[in-house]
Protein backbone atom coordinates (compact mmCIF):
# COMPACT_ATOMS: atom_id res chain seq x y z
CA UNK A 1 0.00 0.00 0.00
CA UNK A 2 2.98 2.62 0.22
CA UNK A 3 3.28 5.09 -2.25
CA UNK A 4 6.17 6.34 -4.52
CA UNK A 5 6.64 10.07 -5.82
CA UNK A 6 8.65 11.18 -8.30
CA UNK A 7 9.08 14.58 -9.70
CA UNK A 8 11.21 15.00 -13.02
CA UNK A 9 10.80 16.65 -16.57
CA UNK A 10 9.12 13.99 -19.10
CA UNK A 11 10.16 13.36 -22.24
CA UNK A 12 6.70 14.92 -24.09
CA UNK A 13 7.30 13.39 -27.76
CA UNK A 14 10.60 12.84 -29.81
CA UNK A 15 10.49 16.47 -31.31
CA UNK A 16 10.47 18.40 -28.40
CA UNK A 17 13.48 15.78 -26.84
CA UNK A 18 15.51 16.51 -29.86
CA UNK A 19 15.72 20.14 -29.01
CA UNK A 20 15.73 19.43 -24.68
CA UNK A 21 18.51 20.98 -22.82
CA UNK A 22 18.18 18.51 -20.30
CA UNK A 23 19.59 15.70 -22.40
CA UNK A 24 22.74 17.22 -22.74
CA UNK A 25 23.34 18.04 -19.40
CA UNK A 26 25.57 14.86 -18.30
CA UNK A 27 24.27 14.04 -14.81
CA UNK A 28 21.40 13.34 -16.77
CA UNK A 29 20.98 9.72 -17.25
CA UNK A 30 17.82 8.45 -18.12
CA UNK A 31 14.60 9.91 -19.25
CA UNK A 32 10.99 8.79 -19.43
CA UNK A 33 7.81 9.10 -20.76
CA UNK A 34 3.82 9.23 -19.59
CA UNK A 35 4.62 6.04 -21.83
CA UNK A 36 6.78 4.77 -19.83
CA UNK A 37 5.59 4.81 -16.07
CA UNK A 38 2.25 3.60 -17.85
CA UNK A 39 3.74 0.32 -18.30
CA UNK A 40 5.84 0.58 -15.14
CA UNK A 41 2.39 0.76 -13.35
CA UNK A 42 1.25 -2.07 -15.22
CA UNK A 43 4.12 -4.30 -14.68
CA UNK A 44 3.95 -3.66 -10.54
CA UNK A 45 0.56 -3.37 -10.26
CA UNK A 46 0.96 -0.14 -8.90
CA UNK A 47 -2.35 2.88 -10.13
CA UNK A 48 -0.33 5.83 -11.87
CA UNK A 49 -1.46 9.24 -11.24
CA UNK A 50 0.46 12.10 -12.79
CA UNK A 51 -0.25 15.54 -11.48
CA UNK A 52 0.43 18.53 -13.34
CA UNK A 53 3.84 18.44 -15.72
CA UNK A 54 6.23 17.33 -13.47
CA UNK A 55 5.24 14.75 -10.59
CA UNK A 56 4.12 11.19 -10.44
CA UNK A 57 2.34 9.14 -7.90
CA UNK A 58 2.51 5.72 -8.04
CA UNK A 59 0.81 3.48 -5.29
CA UNK A 60 0.53 -0.79 -5.12
CA UNK A 61 -2.00 -2.24 -3.09
CA UNK A 62 -0.98 -4.77 -0.16
CA UNK A 63 0.87 -7.96 -0.93
CA UNK A 64 -1.07 -10.82 -1.75
CA UNK A 65 -1.45 -13.29 0.81
CA UNK A 66 0.28 -16.89 -0.28
CA UNK A 67 -2.01 -19.50 -1.38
Amino acid sequence: GGWLGIMTKLVRDRTAFARWHYKNDPTHVCFFSVDTWQWWAQQYGASLEIIGADVILLQRGPPHPPQ
